[in-house]
């Protein structure tokens, strides 16, 4: 039970190669940012608009100014259906799978009130946190709680490009 524990990451960005950073520990998921021409790229964006936009930020502030990088969010690729959009559409490029829209709308239409009645047991979401105690979500330490909203991809993938 420790290990996993002792090896959630610190919260921040980490580089994995050039151009390419990991930003872990603003929600149970990771976000990969990758520099590009054109802009910055988000990969799996987090859950909810909140910690999205706080992972963002840091890596604009941490990361950002040390590039000299386009530092214009560009795109978010969403990779699976559990891909909670975050972001409004404007000038940001969303792309996804084939079928994203109604595989991830489904998903969560279906069993949403599952998934969140687990939430509460698996992630300890209803115990207090404090300095000497906090359950811990294996990814991360907990997930975001707060408000999940959806913006419809502008580009689908319909072909194996592999």
């Amino acid at each position: 039970m420790m290990f996993p524990v002792q090896t959630v990451p610190i919260l921040g960005a980490y580089k994995v190669m050039d151009k390419v950073y990991q930003i872990r520990g603003f929600d149970l998921a990771v976000t990969t940012i990758i520099k590009a021409p054109e802009g910055l790229v988000v990969f799996d964006p987090l859950g909810t608009k909140v910690s999205a936009k706080e992972a963002f930020d840091f890596y604009l502030k941490e990361v950002g100014p040390n590039t000299g990088a386009n530092l214009t969010l560009a795109a978010v690729v969403c990779t699976h259906s559990q891909d909670e959009i975050t972001w409004s559409k404007g000038n940001i490029q969303v792309v996804a799978p084939l079928n994203f829209a109604e595989e991830a709308l489904s998903e969560n239409y279906m069993v949403i009130g599952n998934m969140g009645r687990r939430a509460w047991w698996q992630f300890g979401n209803l115990l207090p946190a404090n300095e000497n105690a906090r359950i811990q979500a294996g990814l991360s330490f907990t997930q975001s709680n707060s408000l999940v909203t959806y913006a419809e991809d502008t580009l689908e993938i319909t072909m194996d490009i592999y």
